[in-house]
């Protein structure tokens, strides 16, 4: 080996002891990962590891609704979502459905959701809260927002109905339409596990989906996860 030598630093040894050092770094990295990673391959989201945390979220959201907690398998749309605006929506409700859009179109895998009057497969009403039962008629009376969703036999989601109270303020509407929307997606349970997270079951004014509920939305939207799923399949 012809060694360089620059200013009287040993050049070729540097470059083996850096080379040494990298691959280093690789074996401590791939170690850590193992031992607190699962690994999800599927699609475009092949070779994305979740945490251990994230996977128990996950497996707490997905499964069953406030309606049917028992649920235990999956449910998802697999087709373009189309959404019609009704009742009284400010502009300020419109803004943030456009920023929940945005963030959706980000994350769903193929999948989009755009406003559409002509042919709706979510219709979601800016109504007063007495009048939910008139949209929903299993609404659970004392919720400010809530949504229904209907599925095919392979529990593929084709429609769905949510209802946000126009009667509430202006910064509860901001969550209110972040957190049905996207309920409304598949991921239809509650937690009180994370406060940043748009899931919190208690009473919330996050605006803006944490790091943790955007991976939630890519886990579900995962091309291998089909709808009606098992939860023990899923985890598997």
């Amino acid at each position: 080996m012809v060694k360089l030598k620059k200013n009287g630093f040993n050049v070729g040894d540097d470059f083996i002891n850096r080379k040494v050092f990298f691959l280093l770094i690789l074996l401590i990295f791939s170690v850590v990962c193992s031992s607190g990673c699962v690994n999800q391959n599927s699609g475009s989201n092949s070779n994305v590891s979740y945490t251990q945390d994230d996977v128990d979220y996950f497996s707490s959201i997905a499964f069953g609704t406030e309606d049917n907690p028992s649920d235990t398998r999956l449910s998802k749309w697999t087709g373009d979502i189309k959404v019609k605006i009704m009742g009284s929506p400010t502009d300020e409700d419109m803004k943030m459905i456009n920023y929940t859009f945005s963030e959706l179109n980000k994350n769903l895998n193929g999948i989009t959701i755009s406003l559409d009057d002509s042919n709706p497969n979510m219709e979601i009403y800016f109504v007063p809260q007495s009048d939910f039962s008139n949209y929903i008629p299993s609404y659970v009376s004392g919720n400010e927002g809530y949504f229904n969703i209907w599925w095919n036999s392979d529990k593929a989601i084709y429609k769905s109905t949510i209802v946000i109270s126009s009667d509430t303020s202006q910064n509860a509407r901001f969550h209110l339409i972040i957190h049905e929307i996207t309920q409304s997606l598949g991921l239809g349970m509650d937690s009180n596990k994370y406060p940043d997270s748009i899931f919190n079951e208690l009473p919330s004014e996050t605006t803006q989906y944490s790091r943790r509920d955007i991976t939630m939305i890519k886990m579900l939207y995962q091309k291998n996860l089909k709808p009606g799923m098992s939860k023990q399949k899923v985890l598997e």
